[in-house]
C-alpha cells in the first residue's frame, strides 16, 4: 500500500498522486483529526483493452484495522475504520475498486468534491463483518460524481 496511516492524529495531506498502487492506495488505521485534499488515484492497467482495464482490489481511500497477511482487510481507495474527524476534499480516483469505504468506527467523515470513475463508487458498509462495534455516524458527503467511465 503506497499510504498508510496507523494510530496518526493532526494530520494534513495536500496534492498527493498514487498511481498503479499494487493494493489500496490510501489506508488509514485509528486516525483522528486528519485533511486529505487535492488527492489523486489512477489505478487502471494501461496495457489492457478499454473497459476491461480496472484494476480490482485497489481501492481509493480507506481505513483498516489489522493486517491479515500480505494486505488489510477489504479497503478502498480511502477507507476508514476507527477513525474519527476525516475530511476528504477535491478527491479523484480512477479504477476498478471503491472509491471512498466508510469502515466500523468510523466517526465525523466529511467528503466534499470527489470524483469516482470506474469502480464500485462509494460505500458505507461492511458493517455487521466484524463481531464487535460496526457503527458509522454522522458521515456527510457533498457534491461526488460516480461514472463508470473515464473522460
Amino acid at each position: 500500500m503506497p499510504f498508510v496511516f496507523w494510530n496518526v492524529s493532526d494530520v494534513t495531506v495536500k496534492k498527493f498522486f498514487v498511481k498503479d498502487p499494487p493494493l489500496w492506495s490510501l489506508n488509514i488505521m485509528n486516525g483522528t483529526d486528519m485533511w486529505f485534499d487535492e488527492i489523486y488515484c489512477n489505478a487502471t492497467a494501461t496495457q489492457a483493452p478499454y473497459g476491461s482495464n480496472w484494476v480490482q482490489n485497489t481501492d481509493g481511500f480507506g481505513e483498516c484495522r489489522e493486517f491479515l497477511g500480505p494486505g488489510c482487510i477489504e479497503l478502498t481507495m480511502a477507507d476508514t475504520m476507527d477513525a474519527n474527524n476525516v475530511r476528504l476534499t477535491n478527491f479523484v480516483y480512477q479504477g476498478g475498486d471503491d472509491c471512498i469505504a466508510i469502515k466500523p468506527r468510523s466517526y465525523n467523515i466529511f467528503v466534499q468534491n470527489a470524483t469516482c470513475r470506474g469502480g464500485n463508487g462509494m460505500a458505507i458498509g461492511s458493517l455487521g463483518q466484524y463481531l464487535e462495534d460496526s457503527s458509522a455516524e454522522n458521515i456527510f458527503v457533498d457534491d461526488v460524481r460516480v461514472s463508470i467511465e473515464w473522460s
